[in-house]
Protein backbone atom coordinates (compact mmCIF):
# COMPACT_ATOMS: atom_id res chain seq x y z
CA UNK A 1 0.00 0.00 0.00
CA UNK A 2 3.09 2.12 0.01
CA UNK A 3 1.81 3.37 -3.50
CA UNK A 4 -1.38 4.80 -2.27
CA UNK A 5 0.61 6.84 0.76
CA UNK A 6 2.95 8.12 -1.49
CA UNK A 7 0.18 9.50 -3.25
CA UNK A 8 -1.90 10.43 -0.70
CA UNK A 9 1.31 12.76 0.53
CA UNK A 10 1.35 13.74 -3.31
CA UNK A 11 -2.28 14.77 -3.89
CA UNK A 12 -2.66 16.34 -0.55
CA UNK A 13 0.52 17.09 1.11
CA UNK A 14 -0.72 14.66 4.30
CA UNK A 15 1.34 12.16 6.32
CA UNK A 16 -0.10 8.94 7.07
CA UNK A 17 0.70 6.31 9.36
CA UNK A 18 -0.03 2.48 8.94
CA UNK A 19 -1.71 0.59 11.51
CA UNK A 20 -1.74 -2.63 13.37
CA UNK A 21 -5.19 -4.01 12.77
CA UNK A 22 -8.45 -3.48 15.26
CA UNK A 23 -10.72 -5.61 15.86
CA UNK A 24 -14.10 -5.00 14.23
CA UNK A 25 -17.17 -4.12 16.16
CA UNK A 26 -19.57 -7.16 16.03
CA UNK A 27 -22.62 -5.01 16.55
CA UNK A 28 -21.60 -3.09 13.32
CA UNK A 29 -22.93 -6.39 11.70
CA UNK A 30 -25.95 -6.35 9.93
CA UNK A 31 -27.31 -10.36 9.61
CA UNK A 32 -29.99 -9.36 7.21
CA UNK A 33 -28.04 -7.58 4.79
CA UNK A 34 -24.70 -9.79 5.44
CA UNK A 35 -22.56 -6.48 5.87
CA UNK A 36 -21.14 -4.11 8.03
CA UNK A 37 -22.97 -0.55 9.11
CA UNK A 38 -20.50 2.58 7.97
CA UNK A 39 -21.51 4.94 10.45
CA UNK A 40 -20.95 2.08 13.30
CA UNK A 41 -17.16 1.17 11.75
CA UNK A 42 -16.72 5.43 12.00
CA UNK A 43 -17.66 5.76 15.23
CA UNK A 44 -15.01 2.92 16.25
CA UNK A 45 -12.53 4.49 14.39
CA UNK A 46 -13.39 7.87 15.91
CA UNK A 47 -12.51 6.22 19.36
CA UNK A 48 -9.12 5.59 18.67
CA UNK A 49 -6.61 8.45 19.40
CA UNK A 50 -2.97 9.32 17.95
CA UNK A 51 -0.49 12.46 18.45
CA UNK A 52 -0.01 14.83 15.35
CA UNK A 53 -2.94 12.91 13.32
CA UNK A 54 -4.99 15.29 10.74
CA UNK A 55 -7.17 12.20 9.24
CA UNK A 56 -8.09 8.73 10.15
CA UNK A 57 -8.85 6.42 7.44
CA UNK A 58 -10.02 2.97 8.41
CA UNK A 59 -9.70 0.01 5.44
CA UNK A 60 -12.14 -2.75 5.49
CA UNK A 61 -12.17 -5.69 3.33
CA UNK A 62 -15.95 -6.25 4.24
CA UNK A 63 -18.80 -5.15 2.50
CA UNK A 64 -20.71 -2.01 3.98
CA UNK A 65 -23.52 0.05 3.78
CA UNK A 66 -25.16 3.10 5.05
CA UNK A 67 -29.01 3.55 5.28
CA UNK A 68 -30.74 4.28 2.05
CA UNK A 69 -27.86 2.64 -0.11
CA UNK A 70 -27.42 -1.13 -1.17
CA UNK A 71 -23.97 -0.85 -0.25
CA UNK A 72 -21.03 2.15 -0.83
CA UNK A 73 -17.42 2.22 -1.19
CA UNK A 74 -16.50 4.88 1.61
CA UNK A 75 -18.17 7.18 4.43
CA UNK A 76 -16.49 10.30 6.14
CA UNK A 77 -17.37 12.41 8.40
CA UNK A 78 -18.57 15.79 6.54
CA UNK A 79 -16.67 17.87 7.89
CA UNK A 80 -14.39 15.88 10.14
CA UNK A 81 -11.42 13.37 10.47
CA UNK A 82 -12.53 9.71 10.39
CA UNK A 83 -13.31 7.65 7.08
CA UNK A 84 -13.76 4.09 6.36
CA UNK A 85 -13.34 2.75 2.70
CA UNK A 86 -14.39 -0.65 1.85
CA UNK A 87 -11.73 -2.87 -0.59
CA UNK A 88 -14.20 -5.72 -0.94
CA UNK A 89 -16.09 -3.72 -3.68
CA UNK A 90 -12.94 -2.52 -5.04
CA UNK A 91 -11.02 -5.91 -5.72
CA UNK A 92 -11.39 -7.50 -9.62
CA UNK A 93 -11.87 -10.80 -8.01
CA UNK A 94 -15.12 -9.87 -6.47
CA UNK A 95 -16.55 -9.85 -9.84
CA UNK A 96 -15.19 -13.10 -10.64
CA UNK A 97 -12.18 -11.18 -12.28
CA UNK A 98 -8.20 -12.11 -12.14
CA UNK A 99 -6.78 -10.12 -9.33
CA UNK A 100 -5.17 -6.62 -10.67
CA UNK A 101 -2.69 -4.69 -8.12
CA UNK A 102 -2.67 -1.65 -10.24
CA UNK A 103 -6.58 -1.49 -10.69
CA UNK A 104 -7.29 -2.22 -7.25
CA UNK A 105 -5.00 0.31 -5.81
CA UNK A 106 -6.10 2.94 -8.13
CA UNK A 107 -9.63 2.14 -7.17
CA UNK A 108 -8.87 1.86 -3.80
CA UNK A 109 -6.86 5.33 -3.48
CA UNK A 110 -9.42 7.13 -5.68
CA UNK A 111 -11.95 6.28 -2.88
CA UNK A 112 -9.51 7.39 0.02
CA UNK A 113 -9.18 10.59 -1.77
CA UNK A 114 -12.89 11.05 -2.27
CA UNK A 115 -13.71 10.51 1.41
CA UNK A 116 -10.69 12.97 2.11
CA UNK A 117 -12.77 15.36 0.12
CA UNK A 118 -15.23 15.45 1.94
CA UNK A 119 -13.43 15.24 5.76
CA UNK A 120 -12.14 18.31 4.50
CA UNK A 121 -15.76 19.85 4.00
CA UNK A 122 -16.29 19.04 -0.24
CA UNK A 123 -19.69 17.67 -1.38
CA UNK A 124 -19.98 15.63 -4.68
CA UNK A 125 -18.85 17.15 -7.86
CA UNK A 126 -20.22 17.53 -11.18
CA UNK A 127 -17.24 16.92 -12.96
CA UNK A 128 -16.89 13.11 -13.64
CA UNK A 129 -13.22 13.11 -14.09
CA UNK A 130 -13.06 15.01 -10.46
CA UNK A 131 -12.27 12.06 -7.64
CA UNK A 132 -15.28 13.79 -5.73
CA UNK A 133 -17.84 12.90 -8.33
CA UNK A 134 -20.10 10.28 -6.37
CA UNK A 135 -19.39 6.95 -7.58
CA UNK A 136 -22.77 5.05 -7.48
CA UNK A 137 -21.11 2.10 -9.35
CA UNK A 138 -17.39 0.65 -10.10
CA UNK A 139 -17.61 2.24 -13.36
CA UNK A 140 -17.81 5.68 -11.99
CA UNK A 141 -15.13 4.95 -10.08
CA UNK A 142 -12.72 3.68 -12.96
CA UNK A 143 -13.78 6.75 -14.92
CA UNK A 144 -13.17 9.50 -12.37
CA UNK A 145 -9.40 10.40 -11.98
CA UNK A 146 -7.14 10.27 -8.61
CA UNK A 147 -7.03 13.76 -8.32
CA UNK A 148 -9.53 16.74 -7.48
CA UNK A 149 -10.67 19.27 -10.12
CA UNK A 150 -9.84 22.62 -10.34
CA UNK A 151 -12.71 23.50 -8.59
CA UNK A 152 -12.67 21.37 -5.82
CA UNK A 153 -8.67 21.96 -5.67
CA UNK A 154 -9.76 26.04 -4.77
CA UNK A 155 -12.22 24.55 -2.37
CA UNK A 156 -9.64 22.45 -1.10
CA UNK A 157 -7.41 25.04 -0.13
CA UNK A 158 -10.14 27.69 1.31
CA UNK A 159 -11.14 25.14 3.46
CA UNK A 160 -7.73 23.28 4.65
CA UNK A 161 -6.55 27.21 5.05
Amino acid sequence: MDYIGDSLKSELKILYRVLDDIDIPANSFERSRNQYNAELLLNEISKISFDNTEKKIGLIDEDIYSEGYKYIFGEAENPGINIIVSTRRLNPEYYGQKYNQDVFFERVLKEILHELGHTYGLSHCPDRNCTMYFSNTLADTDYKKASYCERCQKLLKIYCS
